[in-house]
């Protein structure tokens, strides 16, 4: 967890890390499983940024420091009524 609090939202983190590891992470045949989407939808200030932010700091803070290269890609849209 990051250094900033972030409670509730253990099952969509671990949802969202299972996708991004499945792109991200060889199976045991040394094979990627490609690409993936995920659509984070839900009503105005139910916490969507927070937790794509969470999701990205948590890739990020794992990653430096090692030879691994991902890609991931964030689009954030705010539409209103």
């Amino acid at each position: 967890m990051s250094k900033n609090m972030f409670f509730g939202r253990e099952k969509e983190i671990a949802w969202l890390r299972g996708e991004f590891d499945a792109c991200a992470v060889r199976n045991e045949k040394g094979e990627f499983s490609g690409p993936r989407m995920a659509f984070v939808i839900a009503e105005t200030g139910v916490g969507k940024s927070r937790l794509v932010q969470e999701l990205y700091h948590q890739l990020a803070s794992e990653r430096l420091g090692t030879s691994k290269t991902t890609g991931l890609i964030l689009l954030g849209s705010t539409a209103s009524r």
